[in-house]
């Protein structure tokens, strides 16, 4: 009988600032920061998904919600500013905004700007403190009281404060150059706020939390990448983090005097400034994976690598990857939500399966009772069993199209028993099962 999918982070977690409630979801991809929840999907046997409860347009960009408790933070542009929202998450009013000035698009943003503009970076919440941060495309880092009505606790730019240069273009394809701005969303890690800054004085900058001073900077100081967000791992019991930058997967240290040093770094680029995928880890493997990668033909690639003695060893290589869907790993399954949801073995990176049609991917739920939500980037949202539930093949319980119209790139979240979903005109979706 399979295994119940569990959280088993332990102490490593525990450092990086757990929710106050079992139902919370405080960080990029969830309370463990990994796609997998301690919450069943909703799937009685008949319908699914929930009805729709609200909807409300919070302004455009692409960060996803937070929930906390009774109440949802998210961030969005509108007219020349950045907002800070705080609405009531079972019936979206509004309870406290904050709002500042703000471009649309960052000082240095090279391409696609009709697909990407506003917000992209996921708040981060801190449950000893109750402050919350939010970092806009242009740079805008800010800290929030949540404990008084979004009172602002300080402001740094990081464009301003740390410098960080135009990203370059890729190989030989100078043509392929993307720079969406500030993307990676802010890790709360005991005392520290860690930002990945992209700066010549170190790509990784630990931060005092609750003044924004600088406490640390990393060894490795090249290009951030575009990615969601930073992964806690241990290596040899010293906690780390894996950061996916624009040419490399670095792996730093986050442990008092250590904080800042480079591990490991193995190189990883792609076309587009096309490393944007969160990267999974489990012990010491880490998988990257990216489209438009230069390790293959059709510019798909997974990779697992092991992490020892200063090295990234490639334990195994495929050919499979997602536009914008991070993997999500559950016991010896890896779920890439790409052009079509893929599963495969951990161990051997073997396709065990593969099912659906998106678009440029789906973000990826992993539910308690071992079924997978999906959200494509054309608002599909589909219900799956895990490979737990299907022995080897795919199987989808129930489809529904969800606000369609517009591209979805923020991740889907679910919180007490509560979906969302958001789309880059800033119109956010609350379904639920009935009362």
């Amino acid at each position: 009988m399979a295994c119940r999918f569990t959280l088993c982070l332990g102490s490593l977690l525990t450092a990086f600032s757990l929710p106050l409630h079992a139902a919370d979801w405080p960080h990029w991809r969830g309370p463990s920061r990994d796609g997998r929840i301690e919450e069943d999907s909703g799937w009685n046997g008949s319908a699914w998904p929930m009805q729709e409860v609200w909807r409300r347009n919070v302004g455009q960009g692409s960060t996803s919600p937070l929930v906390i408790g009774d109440r949802l933070y998210t961030l969005g542009w509108r007219d020349g500013r950045d907002t800070v929202l705080c609405l009531q998450a079972r019936t979206g009013e509004g309870v406290w905004e904050q709002t500042y000035p703000a471009p649309r698009h960052a000082r240095n943003a090279v391409g696609d700007e009709g697909l990407y503009f506003g917000p992209t970076s996921t708040p981060e919440y801190d449950s000893e403190t109750g402050l919350l941060y939010t970092l806009g495309c242009d740079g805008a880092l800010h800290c929030f009281d949540t404990r008084r009505d979004g009172a602002l606790v300080w402001a740094v730019n990081l464009y301003d404060e740390y410098k960080m240069p135009k990203r370059p273009g890729q190989g030989e394809r100078h043509r392929n150059r993307r720079d969406y701005g500030y993307t990676t969303a802010p890790c709360v890690k005991g005392d520290w706020l860690i930002v990945e800054v992209g700066a010549p004085s170190g790509t990784v900058r630990g931060l005092d939390k609750r003044t924004g001073k600088p406490v640390w900077a990393s060894q490795y100081d090249n290009f951030a990448g575009h990615t969601g967000g930073l992964v806690p791992l241990a290596i040899d019991e010293a906690e780390c983090l894996a950061v996916q930058t624009q040419h490399n997967l670095l792996i730093l240290r986050v442990d008092g005097e250590n904080a800042g040093r480079t591990v490991a770094t193995f190189p990883w680029e792609a076309d587009f400034a096309n490393n944007i995928l969160t990267p999974v880890a489990e012990g010491n493997r880490v998988l990257v994976s990216s489209c438009y990668s230069h390790r293959t033909e059709d510019w798909h690639a997974s990779c697992q690598v092991r992490i020892a003695d200063g090295k990234a060893e490639v334990i195994w290589e495929k050919p499979y990857s997602s536009f914008i869907g991070s993997p999500v790993l559950v016991g010896t399954r890896l779920y890439i939500p790409g052009v079509r949801l893929y599963c495969l073995d951990w161990t051997s990176g073997e396709l065990v399966w593969e099912g659906a049609n998106f678009n440029y991917g789906a973000s990826l739920i992993a539910c308690r009772d071992e079924r997978l939500i999906a959200l494509g980037n054309r608002g599909n949202l589909l219900l799956i069993e895990s490979d737990a539930r299907s022995r080897g093949k795919y199987v989808e319980l129930a489809s529904r199209e969800v606000l369609p119209g517009n591209d979805i790139w923020s991740h889907a979240v679910l919180s007490g028993g509560s979906l969302y979903a958001r789309d880059v005109a800033g119109n956010l979706l609350c379904l639920r099962a009935g009362d």
